[in-house]
Parts: C-alpha cells; sequence; structure tokens
C-alpha cells in the first residue's frame, strides 16, 4: 500500500512538474493562436472564392458559373 501512495505522489509529482504542462500550453496557445488567425481571415473567404470564380470563368467559360467555383474550390484549396 505505501508503494502504491508513493508512486501516485511521484506520479503527480512528474506531471506538475514535468514538460508535460509546458505542452500542454504550447497546445493550448497553439490552438487560440489558430482560432484567432481563422477569425480574422473569415471576412477574406467571400473575396478569395470571387477571385476563384472569375479565374476559372476565364478558364472554362463553356460550364455554369456553380460548377467552376465548386471546381476551384476542390482543385485550388482554401489559400
Amino acid at each position: 500500500m505505501i508503494v502504491l501512495i508513493f508512486s501516485a505522489a511521484r506520479c503527480i509529482l512528474w506531471l506538475t512538474s514535468s514538460n508535460l504542462v509546458a505542452v500542454l500550453w504550447a497546445l493550448v496557445d497553439g490552438l487560440l493562436a489558430t482560432t484567432l488567425n481563422a477569425t480574422y481571415q473569415i471576412p477574406n473567404l467571400n473575396a478569395w472564392l470571387n477571385t476563384c470564380c472569375e479565374e476559372l470563368s476565364v478558364l472554362q467559360p463553356q460550364r455554369s458559373i456553380r460548377s467552376r467555383c465548386l471546381m476551384g474550390f476542390f482543385l485550388f484549396g482554401m489559400r
């Protein structure tokens, strides 16, 4: 029983003082930075889609606007 208590205490001390905490904070910071970046780029999404539609309409004049936009979205992806 004493071994289990000391093992649990050692595990708790290791988790709180190790680099695991730093890695978890880095993960939280990374997710926060990604969320903030996506928040700022959402207004540019409409302009980007319009640009793709215009570029594809020059390349493929015989297709409909909707199919050109969808094809551009899948071919070029979101930059």
